[in-house]
């Protein structure tokens, strides 16, 4: 988007010190605004977007202090700046006063023109480097957008044609199986496995495009159901690794309860994926109501979940990098995963407007934090 003329409104009752104004402005190429009284300028801010507000601050019927008042008061134009120009004195309790209405700063009459125009040139710099913020962000939106819907549309269309070659290889080695030389056979069952791996990687990228399509719908989670739900759905797993789980549950969270099990159910398969051979799993969940702003900054109450578990663990340099997507640690031969799952956590947990922290080292087992509203 091509950067628009900054527009400044110099607000005065009397048509003389408006002249003088526009003299001294013009020289900065901005777009000038005139307004002869206070209801004029507020009907001004609200047709268009402004640098700066030059409001002399005695005019009848209603004064500058009374308009910056308003002007703060209404959402949309409460972040435009504000500076009164004015002749009357300056005492600590009439710039106190100003500063209470709104204002932001002061040029006194008569005017110096090479201040009044020092000062603008901070508020357009200001304006201008706003703009390319929020210009950068909605492009960054857009940019995501299209990401997320290339994603979806990536794992939907690629599903189809994966599930009919895993079909063709099942049909050789069922049908053909007996004839088939060793090596070959070996090949075909390693593209299997490239197949169910790619199936799930595809399944991944579907959980973590879709976060953001829909609007969120947020309630209380019993979150010992959505554990023991987690539990049963990776039974097959914890009876594989003959582990132990323990659970401590002595809250619920606030959010929606198919991601808060997303989020269980990537921790409590990872742990029960990364341990240590010969030695059984032992994975503990533990909740509790607490007050720590260095976990999350609100002011009331939030819910500690700590989830741990006894496996291989990483180096401590990794504790933020794992929540990058594709982001892994060891290698597909060792353990198999997407690299999605820990990310997938990071944005579920962040779009709860909560926080979540890694700590562990080489063979001492992982540790996840999590810190989530409760209202």
């Amino acid at each position: 988007m091509r950067e628009m003329t900054p527009r400044i409104l110099v607000v005065d009752d009397t048509p003389e010190n408006l002249y003088v104004m526009r003299r001294i402005l013009e020289p900065l190429g901005v777009h000038i605004v005139e307004a002869g009284s206070g209801e004029e300028a507020l009907a001004r801010l609200l047709e268009d977007r402004f640098a700066v507000v030059l409001m002399d601050v005695q005019m009848p019927e209603m004064d500058g202090f009374e308009t910056a008042s308003l002007i703060l008061d209404n959402p949309k134009t409460s972040c435009v700046p504000i500076v009164f120009v004015t002749a009357l004195n300056t005492t600590a309790g009439f710039v106190s006063r100003g500063y209470e209405s709104g204002a932001v700063d002061y040029l006194l009459k008569p005017l110096d023109e090479n201040i009044v125009r020092s000062k603008v040139r901070v508020f357009l710099k200001l304006f201008s480097q706003q703009f390319s913020l929020e210009s950068a962000k909605r492009e960054l939106v857009r940019s995501n957008r299209e990401l997320e819907e290339f994603a979806l549309i990536v794992s939907h269309d690629l599903k189809a044609p994966l599930r009919h070659i895993g079909s063709y290889i099942d049909n050789v080695l069922e049908d053909e199986g007996d004839s088939i030389g060793a090596q070959s056979k070996e090949y075909l069952k390693k593209a299997q496995n490239s197949c169910s791996s790619l199936s799930r990687m595809l399944d991944g990228l579907r959980e973590y495009a879709v976060l953001n399509a829909k609007p969120p719908a947020f309630a209380t989670v019993k979150l010992e159901g959505v554990l023991q739900r987690v539990i049963d759905d990776v039974r097959e797993n914890i009876n594989e690794a003959n582990a132990v789980i323990n659970l401590d549950i002595k809250s619920d969270v606030y959010g929606e309860e198919d991601q808060i099990y997303l989020v269980f159910l990537n921790l409590i398969s990872n742990a029960l994926k990364y341990r240590k051979e010969s030695v059984r799993p032992h994975i503990s969940v533990v909740s509790e109501i607490c007050h720590d702003s260095s976990l999350l900054d609100i002011s009331g109450p939030l819910c500690k979940i700590t989830v741990s578990d006894n496996g291989i663990g990483f180096e401590g340099k990794y504790a933020e990098s794992i929540f990058k997507p594709f982001k892994r640690l060891v290698s597909k031969s060792q353990f198999d995963g997407t690299g999605i799952g820990l990310s997938t956590v990071f944005k579920i947990i962040k779009r709860h407007r909560g926080s979540i922290v890694a700590n562990s080292a080489p063979g001492e087992g992982a540790t996840f934090c999590i810190a989530l509203p409760i209202d």
